[in-house]
């Protein structure tokens, strides 16, 4: 995953903490990608909808939403900037 297209973390950790902290199987002691923790966010707003609690959207069709979401609110992010 690359900055460009999930942003900054979301949970950074200072440089002189790093090694206090387990780093992900890629390395990355900077855990979730902003655009993951947008995605999560558009979660859980698309889980309270009647539509997948009634079964008519697939899961492959939320998590693509969602991701969908969070592309919007990084591109929004930076027009604000």
């Amino acid at each position: 995953m690359s900055e460009a297209i999930d942003g900054e973390p979301a949970f950074p950790v200072p440089v002189g903490q790093r090694e206090f902290w387990d780093c992900e199987e890629s390395g990355s002691p900077n855990g979730m990608s902003l655009r993951d923790y947008f995605a999560a966010a558009a979660l859980q707003g698309q889980l309270s909808c009647a539509q997948i609690i009634e079964g008519s959207v697939t899961g492959n069709e939320v998590a693509s939403s969602c991701y969908e979401w969070a592309d919007l609110m990084l591109a929004a992010r930076k027009e604000v900037a």
